[in-house]
């Protein structure tokens, strides 16, 4: 059978789930499927049978009480076995009675909700609630009161911490099918799940046609890694084509590549789409054929228009405006450059129609969908990134080329819209334990790190080991999120029995999204539960090389797991909140401001008020009080934030009725990310008494206050009042910076004067005067120098989307000056002496005690990452290249950390880690400063079993080597060795001579392709 017509079979079952006896239904989906069987138990169909018929071992009298109030019935379809697996013709073979003790087949269930739709926990809560009593792999069926259906199924594995105990692993989700019109994408995905493709399958495979061969077919069917990668193919292919065939500006101040272009468009694009499936935005915005009534001559071979008159006015003057604001441009002086007006009216055939449409989509801000065209105009030194203004650059002028996105690009075969449109969305990052089979926003992220290390425009070659830019794999994020975390909470917040042992067993079950379901915070006193919320309320972390926001966004999402636990309706977030804001009014002024205070207090009770029992507040304020990242690179920032955007967003459902459609406008993150260069301070110690000046200090509170300000402005119109008033200050602190290098001047040359005027004969005073001048001129120079890097300060806003500073300060950038809780992530690997050690000298003399030229730019973020730590309470955790761990280059590092720091936790990883990664990588986990704890260390490459992570029964004891090589040794080994440099005689001291072999740095010659 032809996949059409197999696609055609599954639609029509589909549809007869929107009628008549469910049961039926879906046992006709299901042989459409190829699954059926004899092998049932009748049962009246009441979820009240259904539980006493099938007992949980541990009972949650919350969930059940849950799965009673939204279950209309339960009822079996059919158990799967071995039986009608082997024999692939099912009901022919060996018709046996049902089993529910038969943990090798698979039952199929069948539940009709009485609701019209449920958010994906709902549905994994009521899976895993059906799951716990059965003892067998088992599949549900849903079906709700609007004919939604979805099917969801449960991987069950030994638990990690007690492995007598089976455990209900990942919930895969297809969620909501629309039974009278899928989505292509479903229909591909229950194809897949049909037995004569996973027969396929398994063959290919050598399985066995068994329940084991079965079970792996259906977990590979339900992979969203394989989904994930199958999109970023096709995304790829469509990357290079149109790189080749869009055109945007060119000869003016500031240029990006193509390829920057490209990846902007995608990320905006893609947020779009997410948004989309939250109903934020009007679909028929990206149908060809409504697109086609919209504008005027469209065509798809050779016009360019949809990108301009639609996609444009989206962005800029839709998503980016309030809606209450949105109109044309007058093409008027004053408007043909304010971004927040549509523009493009000529090319539009119906622009009421279209006005319409937009008019769906509320105001959504966040700084995503800033036009990046300067105000001024291009002969001032002003530029086009955007190209977003009534005189649209055209060929001929100022050596310009036009901006122009071909149609076909959207909307033919292989266009991005059509290869969207081919894939399911959900807005909901996906968890080890709950995993909707379609795109989450995590997608966001491997996008961009492969985008950027898979092609460099430079010397278009593969770019992996030219700018080191590698995507860390979900479970290793999870791994080390929840190490660092659980060490700092244990250390900030003390159990009420001071066991503290038990302390972080329950810490570490707080942390585990595999208990998500479980009564977590029943392990709790009530002290306990208000002083977590009180440490994580106080807990600051940082990425110093974010990427595309990984680790802080693992971060939230486990910090805000642990709030849902302990504060359950977020009363003690909110207090907490409202300290937080108060603590932070006086701090800004002597007198404090009391209207803004209260204004700001009115806000966070608003926002407690409408999202009560959501992660909205948790998320909220968990990004603006302790969350940070930086990077070089402008477009990863943007990126780390678009995911924020997105987690923030689907706690948010539309209202109709309501201002702005219901919807909190997202805050300004570009005080969260910014984008710098993270390993060059500023050496402000000449003029750090002049910073300590009263006047200065007054001004640096007032900038620190106005961004505080910014995160979460009311309106576009507030951000950009913001914005000026931030300008002006920054104004006035670069003239007073001036003022003060002027009357340093002065004073110097007065103070020269002075003395000179001592001298009773001029030739002394000639003599004299010469040696002061000479003096001062070094002083001057390392004044000015000081002078320099402070003017920094005032030239950088974070609020300019095309800004990248190429200094870092956490203090200026952040208001971080103790320091930070956390510093997490995976820095980049660049070797020093590449480009004829061009990186090596840049760095060189940039105060780091681990610089080695032949070492890695990693080894500095090392130092740099403990730098930013709080003393001795903070807590670094990196995945790195494991080369510094044996490396002559790495002994510097070696000795840092042996010297002045506690390493805690080494994990070799080997190569495995990184898709196409060449190089072993290993986690390192340091405390600030010396303490006295014994870390632990472990290689993976020397067990037996590769499970992630490792048993708690395989470390070793760690121990940081000043000179030596670190090695991870179990317990066994370091014993033998240990002997082994007691008695033995060292390589060195033997009386034989060694010599080196080939020596090449041609590492092309040794990676063989294919």
């Amino acid at each position: 059978m032809t996949t059409g017509n197999i696609l055609n079979e599954i639609e029509t079952a589909l549809a007869g789930i929107t009628q008549g006896d469910f049961v039926d239904a879906g046992r006709r989906l299901l042989e459409t499927l190829g699954y059926s069987s004899d092998r049932t138990l009748e049962l009246s169909g009441t979820v009240d049978d259904f539980i006493d018929e099938f007992s949980a071992p541990n009972p949650n009298t919350q969930t059940e009480a849950r799965f009673r109030e939204r279950a209309a019935s339960a009822r079996i379809l059919f158990q799967f076995t071995d039986s009608e697996i082997a024999a692939a013709q099912p009901s022919l073979l060996d018709i046996a009675d049902f089993d529910s003790g038969n943990s090798r087949s698979f039952m199929f269930i069948a539940v009709e909700l009485r609701g019209k739709s449920y958010p994906r926990g709902v549905y994994v809560e009521l899976t895993r609630e059906i799951n716990k009593r059965l003892r067998v792999p088992t599949v549900v069926l849903f079906r709700t009161a609007v004919d939604r259906f979805s099917v969801a199924f449960v991987h069950r594995r030994r638990r990690k911490r007690d492995q007598t105990r089976d455990v209900l692993g990942s919930v895969s989700l297809i969620r909501e099918i629309d039974t009278s019109n899928p989505h292509r994408a479903h229909l591909d995905i229950l194809r897949k799940l049909g037995l004569s493709a996973r027969l396929s399958w398994m063959n290919a495979h050598r399985k066995l046609h068994n329940f084991d061969g079965l079970l792996a077919a259906w977990l590979e069917a339900l992979d969203t890694e394989e989904l994930n990668r199958s999109f970023y193919r096709q995304l790829f292919t469509w990357f290079e084509r149109a790189t080749k065939e869009a055109k945007f500006p060119k000869n003016q101040t500031v240029t990006l590549s193509s390829e920057e272009h490209i990846i902007r468009l995608i990320t905006r694009l893609l947020f779009v789409w997410f948004i989309k499936e939250k109903g934020l935005i009007a679909p028929e915005l990206f149908i060809e054929a409504q697109i086609e009534s919209l504008l005027r001559d469209y065509d798809r071979e050779s016009g360019d228009s949809y990108y301009r008159a639609v996609l444009q006015n989206l962005f800029f003057a839709t998503l980016n405006s309030e809606i209450k604001g949105r109109r044309f441009s007058t093409k008027s002086r004053e408007d043909h450059r304010e971004p927040s007006y549509y523009r493009f009216k000529e090319e539009i055939a119906d622009p009421d129609r279209l006005l319409g449409l937009f008019g769906q989509t509320p105001f959504i801000n966040g700084g995503l969908f800033d036009c990046l065209d300067s105000r001024k105009a291009p002969r001032d030194g002003g530029y086009r990134i955007d190209c977003f203004s009534d005189n649209v650059i055209r060929p001929g002028s100022d050596d310009f080329e036009i901006l122009s996105i071909p149609n076909r690009l959207f909307f033919d075969e292989k266009g991005l819209i059509s290869l969207f449109s081919r894939f399911q969305f959900t807005v909901e990052e996906n968890t080890p334990t709950e995993k909707e089979v379609a795109l989450d926003p995590e997608l966001l992220g491997k996008v961009f790190e492969n985008l950027l290390a898979a092609y460099n425009p430079e010397t278009r070659e593969t770019a992996r080991k030219q700018t080191g830019s590698y995507y860390t794999p979900r479970a290793v994020v999870d791994y080390m999120v929840d190490e660092a975390l659980l060490a700092s909470l244990a250390q900030n917040c003390s159990p009420a029995d001071d066991d503290t042992e038990f302390w972080k067993e329950r810490l570490s079950y707080l942390l585990d999204h595999e208990d998500a379901f479980d009564d977590a915070h029943e392990l709790f006193e009530d002290v306990e539960k208000e002083g977590l919320v009180r440490a994580i309320a106080q807990i600051k972390l940082i990425d110093p090389a974010v990427g595309s926001g990984a680790f802080p966004m693992g971060a939230l999402h486990k910090l805000t797991l642990a709030l849902r636990r302990v504060d359950h309706d977020n009363r003690h977030w909110e207090r907490l909140q409202k300290d937080i804001a108060g603590q932070r009014a006086s701090a800004a002024f002597e007198t404090p401001n009391r209207s803004e205070r209260n204004a700001e207090l009115e806000r966070i009770s608003a926002t407690f008020d409408k999202y009560r029992d959501s992660d909205f507040g948790r998320k909220l304020y968990l990004i603006q009080n302790s969350i940070y990242g930086v990077d070089i690179q402008p477009i990863a920032c943007q990126i780390a934030r678009l995911r924020f955007f997105i987690s923030l967003a689907i706690e948010q459902e539309r209202n109709p009725d309501a201002e702005n459609f219901g919807i909190k406008p997202l805050p300004n993150l570009e005080t969260k990310f910014v984008a710098a260069n993270t390993l060059i301070g500023l050496n402000l110690s000449t003029v750090e008494p002049l910073l300590k000046e009263e006047a200065l200090q007054k001004l640096l509170r007032k900038i620190a206050e106005n961004r505080e300000k910014q995160f979460l402005p009311s309106g576009r119109r507030q951000k950009l009042i913001y914005l000026h008033e931030e300008n002006l200050l920054l104004e006035q602190l670069s003239e007073a910076l001036d003022e003060r290098r002027k009357a340093w001047h002065a004073s110097q040359h007065k103070e020269i004067d002075r003395q000179v005027a001592m001298i009773p004969n001029k030739r002394g005073r000639e003599l004299l005067r010469d040696d002061l001048l000479k003096r001062f001129e070094k002083r001057k120079a390392e004044f000015n120098s000081g002078l320099v890097n402070a003017q920094k300060i005032a030239n950088w806003t974070p609020l300019d989307q095309n800004a990248q500073a190429d200094w870092f300060d956490a203090s200026y950038m952040f208001g971080v000056a103790e320091g930070f809780d956390i510093v997490i992530g995976n820095p980049p690997y660049i070797q020093l002496q590449k480009n004829g050690g061009k990186l090596g000298r840049f760095y060189k003399d940039a105060g780091y005690t681990t610089f080695a030229s032949t070492g890695d730019i990693y080894q500095l973020f090392f130092e740099k990452g403990c730098q930013l730590l709080l003393p001795r309470n903070g807590f670094l955790s990196y995945i790195t290249s494991n080369s510094w761990l044996k490396a002559e280059y790495g002994k510097r590092l070696r000795c840092y950390f042996s010297e002045q720091h506690t390493p805690l936790l080494l994990l070799e990883m080997g190569k495995d880690i990184f898709e196409n990664a060449i190089v072993d990588t290993s986690i390192l986990m340091v405390r600030e400063g010396k303490s006295g704890e014994t870390g632990k260390a472990v290689d993976m490459d020397r067990l037996p079993e590769k499970q992630f992570p490792p048993d708690e029964k395989v470390w070793g004891q760690l121990r940081p080597e000043k000179e030596k090589p670190w090695t991870a040794l179990s317990a066994i080994e370091r014993s033998i060795m240990d002997k082994m440099e007691a008695i033995g005689t060292p390589l060195k001291d033997w009386d034989i001579d060694i010599y080196r072999g080939v020596l090449t740095g041609y590492n092309k010659a040794f990676i063989v392709d294919e």
